[in-house]
């Protein structure tokens, strides 16, 4: 229920959040999932409702909590009105959206345990997990992963330039032993 509540808080958050998708593209996002585009319109239409709620999250967590949990009810009973295709894409969205959260998780707690910030962790998390889309579909494509790897790299590394010099540090590390891995990985490989 709790991992349930997150993903839906991601949606929330999708749509709302300053630095992420506008509803429409939101929208957009859930109609590729396979949700219709009224029950979309309808999610959106129930996140609209806690705008206000959802901005005042970001200085305010038990606001935030509470307005997540109303709007998670919200949407919990408004999905069981509509198809049982909209209920199985609407779950899949959901579950998708989990993944991406616990992959963002991981990739933060690996950071922050080589030593960087909890908010420089978090940056570069958000950074990457914006690639990840783009990495999937070019599976297969050496070159047009290379490129998009090219942009993922130099988006990070204009962000660790504004973070303190101990995170630049730490991250330089990071990525120095992310490279011996990947080599060590790839000679094991051809052996």
């Amino acid at each position: 229920m709790c991992k349930l509540l997150i993903a839906v808080a991601c949606i929330a958050a999708v749509v709302y959040a300053g630095h992420m998708p506008t509803a429409e593209e939101a929208k957009a996002e859930m109609i590729a999932a396979g949700i219709s585009e009224t029950a979309a319109a309808g999610i959106i239409s129930i996140a609209d409702k806690y705008k206000s709620q959802f901005e005042q999250a970001k200085s305010d967590h038990e606001a935030g909590k509470s307005a997540f949990q109303a709007f998670h009810s919200e949407v919990e009973t408004y999905i069981q009105t509509q198809s049982a295709a909209d209920q199985a894409a609407y779950k899949a969205f959901v579950e998708k959206k989990k993944a991406q959260h616990q992959g963002q998780d991981q990739m933060k707690a690996e950071l922050v345990a080589a030593g960087i910030s909890d908010a420089a962790s978090a940056g570069i998390a958000k950074i990457g997990e914006s690639y990840k889309s783009q990495f999937e579909s070019l599976k297969g494509d050496r070159e047009a992963a290379k490129a998009v790897f090219d942009k993922l790299k130099t988006e990070t590394d204009t962000y660790i330039a504004t973070q303190s010099e101990a995170d630049q540090t730490a991250y330089k590390a990071f990525v120095e032993k992310k490279k011996d891995e990947f080599k060590a990985h790839k000679e094991a490989a051809s052996a």
